[in-house]
């Protein structure tokens, strides 16, 4: 009965042994499986990372390239028209200085007087389009008139007009806001600003009667370029 007993406790000893053994196999084989999920996370991770920077690389290069052809159709219009001498309605003849457009990201660093003087600046997108128009107006009249009783709309190839009470082509005509006495010139800007990029290959200019304060020197119309 004796080597009956030490037999059993074998069995029941090697049984134990055998049940620790699988459990510390099991774990090894489940701390594995973690430890091969966790990396795989980890790489799908930087994946998607890297697929994110790569992305906006794209579009920044996309951005760059679309600013680059913007600015060189914008120089070749305004080469056209820079120089050029208006036709005279009224007392007033225009001639243009130099034109800019470009494509601004809607920023207060990047304001002009115009965006300072827009009601609804902050409803344009993160990025939007500016042309600047620097003129000289000439009174060829025989009569003073003062330009702060004087407005002056510019009018873009489609039609469309800016000015200050539009929000989808707001126009801000930068000037001394003096007087012009007969012959002779006061320097100003036309701002002009759209979400949409700006044509003015052919632009107009819808002018106000001119005024000396009291009196009417001069008609309205629309001056156009020779």
């Amino acid at each position: 009965m004796g080597y009956q007993k030490n037999n059993l406790t074998t069995k029941n000893l090697t049984s134990v042994n055998f049940v620790h053994i699988l459990e510390e196999y099991i774990m090894k084989k489940m701390l594995g499986v973690v430890t091969v999920s966790a990396t795989l996370l980890i790489l799908s991770g930087c994946g998607n990372k890297n697929s994110e920077v790569a992305s906006l690389k794209s579009e920044n290069s996309s951005l760059k390239t679309e600013l680059k052809s913007f600015e060189n159709k914008s120089s070749k219009n305004a080469a056209k028209q820079t120089d050029k001498v208006s036709t005279t309605v009224g007392s007033v003849q225009y001639s243009i200085s130099k034109i800019t457009s470009e494509k601004v990201t809607n920023k207060e660093d990047n304001y002009t007087n115009a965006e300072y003087n827009m009601p609804n600046v902050k409803s344009l997108p993160k990025h939007y389009y500016r042309t600047r128009i620097d003129y000289k107006l000439k009174n060829v009249g025989k009569k003073t008139f003062d330009l702060s009783y004087y407005h002056a709309t510019v009018i873009d190839d489609n039609g469309n007009e800016f000015n200050q009470e539009s929000n989808s082509e707001y126009g801000f005509d930068d000037n001394s806001n003096g007087i012009v006495n007969p012959g002779t010139k006061t320097s100003g800007s036309f701002y002009l600003i759209s979400k949409e990029p700006i044509n003015i290959s052919h632009f107009k200019i819808n002018i106000s009667e001119q005024s000396d304060g009291e009196n009417d020197v001069g008609k309205a119309g629309v001056v156009e370029f020779k």
